[in-house]
């Protein structure tokens, strides 16, 4: 009496696909995904980089900081009687 468990093949054989070029193709992909979600990301946030840089060059360029700090020490200020 005899009992077979197995398949059938003594020593099963390894994949006929290569490993190392299967590796460097999924690492190729995954370069390719990271590259693509970099432009979709850098699309995605240039219109609002430009807008505050837009906004700080106008600040810079009108001196609007020191016009409201100016403005409110006039408004503000004590009078001072010379007497």
């Amino acid at each position: 009496m005899s009992f077979s468990y197995g398949s059938g093949v003594i020593a099963p054989s390894t994949d006929e696909e290569k490993p190392i070029a299967r590796a460097f193709a999924t690492a190729g992909l995954n370069f390719e995904r990271a590259a693509a979600f970099l432009i979709i990301a850098g699309a995605a946030l240039l219109p609002w980089a430009l807008m505050a840089g837009l906004v700080i060059w106008l600040w810079r360029r009108f001196r609007i900081g020191a016009w409201l700090n100016a403005r409110s020490d006039v408004s503000y200020a004590r009078q001072v009687d010379p007497d």
